[in-house]
């Protein structure tokens, strides 16, 4: 950390508490890292899942959907229902 002393820009990290001593870095978290927040409550509940953690897969899903059509690799993608993304591949 001595290295990063005062460093004012964007910082992507995986939470870990020791980057928020960099107080002027904007910080921002990793989407793998946050999804595997809510794959790890979901598969802990194995009799009931949680539908909050079930909805917030499907969000991510949703994005990484996103992603790819960025970056060319899926055919067509559509809108339903506002948030909703349904991919027609």
């Amino acid at each position: 950390m001595g290295n990063c002393k005062g460093y004012k820009g964007m910082l992507m990290s995986d939470g870990y508490s020791a980057w928020r001593t960099l107080k002027k870095a904007t910080h921002f978290g990793c989407m793998a890292h946050a999804r595997r927040m809510f794959t790890d409550v979901f598969k802990g509940q194995k009799n009931k899942p949680s539908p909050r953690a079930a909805k917030a897969l499907e969000y991510f899903q949703a994005l990484y959907q996103v992603e790819a059509l960025a970056k060319g690799k899926l055919a067509a993608i559509r809108t339903v229902c506002g948030s909703s993304i349904v991919c027609r591949c």
